[in-house]
C-alpha cells in the first residue's frame, strides 16, 4: 500500500490502468501548461528586474563622475535610447552637473539633485534586488513542484 497519494483513490484502493493513465495526463498537462511556463516568465522576470538594477547602478556611477565635474560645463553622450542590440547616443552640452531628470517610472522624469538621485538610485537598487531575491525563492518551489510532479509520473508508469 503506497502513501502517494496519487497513486490510489480516495477509498485507498489502487488505480486502474485507465485511471492511471488519465492521472499521467494531468500531470503531463500540469508540467507543460502551469509549471513549466511559470519557471520561464519567473526567469524572463529576473532578468528584467537585473537589467533595472544595472540601470540604475549605472546611474549612481555618473552621479560620481557629475559630482566631481561640479558647476562646470561639459559634454556627455546622451542615451536616446534603443534596444539590447541598438543604443543611440547624442552628444549634449551640459550648463551644469549639479541637477538632472531621473526616469521614475511610467514615462516620467524627475528634476533632483545629484544628491536626491543618489537616494533615489540606491532606494530603487535595494527594492528590486528584494523583488529579485523574492522571484528566486518562488523559482525554487516551483522547481520543487516541477521535480514532485516529473517523480509522480515516475512512479505512475512503474506500476
Amino acid at each position: 500500500q503506497s502513501t502517494w497519494g496519487y497513486l490510489t483513490r480516495m477509498d485507498n484502493t489502487p488505480l486502474t490502468v485507465e485511471e492511471r493513465i488519465e492521472r499521467i495526463s494531468e500531470f503531463r498537462r500540469l508540467l507543460n501548461e502551469k509549471l513549466e511556463p511559470k519557471l520561464r516568465d519567473l526567469g524572463a522576470e529576473v532578468e528584467r528586474m537585473q537589467m533595472t538594477v544595472e540601470e540604475l547602478k549605472q546611474l549612481r556611477i555618473s552621479i560620481a563622475v557629475f559630482k566631481t565635474r561640479g558647476t562646470q560645463p561639459g559634454e556627455v553622450l546622451a542615451d536616446l535610447g534603443g534596444d539590447e542590440f541598438l543604443r543611440v547616443y547624442a552628444r549634449a552640452e551640459i550648463a551644469s552637473f549639479e541637477r538632472l531628470h531621473v526616469a521614475v517610472g511610467m514615462g516620467f522624469f524627475c528634476e533632483m539633485s545629484l544628491d536626491e538621485a543618489e537616494h533615489f538610485a540606491t532606494a530603487r537598487i535595494a527594492h528590486w534586488e528584494s523583488l529579485i531575491a523574492a522571484a528566486f525563492v518562488e523559482a525554487g518551489r516551483v522547481r520543487a513542484d516541477i521535480e514532485f510532479t516529473e517523480r509522480a509520473i515516475g512512479h505512475l508508469e512503474l506500476r
